[in-house]
């Protein structure tokens, strides 16, 4: 198995041709992903995502974003 870091992981699964994106894992970024999708519904399925007090988590530019069953720890405001 190749390594993945976390910010391609989720990048690459937010990016696929999918309406749906089930994480599988804890995410830890050190910078804000990127949303530029139209109608996605991504289920965070009880892991955290942590910025470390170092950035914001998304970036959301599309429309009809869900988000829903994350844990958010420590992005900063901006």
């Amino acid at each position: 198995m190749i390594f993945e870091d976390d910010y391609t992981y989720i990048t690459r699964k937010i990016r696929s041709d999918s309406a749906f994106v089930l994480l599988e894992r804890d995410i830890d970024l050190n910078n804000p992903v990127s949303i530029r999708n139209d109608s996605l519904v991504i289920d965070g399925n009880g892991y955290t995502i942590n910025a470390n007090g170092k950035t914001r988590i998304f970036n959301i530019t599309g429309g009809n974003i869900v988000l829903k069953n994350f844990i958010f720890n420590t992005q900063i405001n901006t």
